[in-house]
């Protein structure tokens, strides 16, 4: 699976479009794009993190037969951060890449 940064622009067009389209989709069959979590957030020091056991975007993606997506999903995690400029997004692991779990820490800069 190729990484976000290694398409074109308009290829990114072409996969919002069809996230788009796939959330609105699940928005009319009522079905959830949640995360659930094993452990409470954990606020530190130099800032939170949580770990997730479920995904409902993986969930619908696979649904929808757009599981290929999922990847630019959660490569938002780190543009939205990047777009804060408080805080640097840091990651081990996500369910969409076959990890354990998906963690998600937000670190202060």
């Amino acid at each position: 699976m190729r990484k976000v940064e290694d398409k074109s622009k308009e290829e990114i067009v072409k996969i919002g479009r069809k996230i788009g389209a796939a959330f609105a989709e699940a928005e009319k069959k009522n079905i959830p794009c949640v995360l659930d979590t094993d452990t409470p957030l954990k606020v530190k020091k130099y800032g939170y993190e949580a770990r997730f056991t479920a995904c409902g975007i993986c969930t619908l993606m696979r649904e929808l037969e757009l599981y290929d997506l999922v990847f630019a999903l959660c490569r938002l995690d780190y543009t939205m951060a990047e777009a804060g400029g408080i805080s640097d997004f840091v990651r081990e692991y996500t369910l969409a890449s076959g990890g354990p779990y998906c963690d998600c820490g937000y670190k202060k800069r």
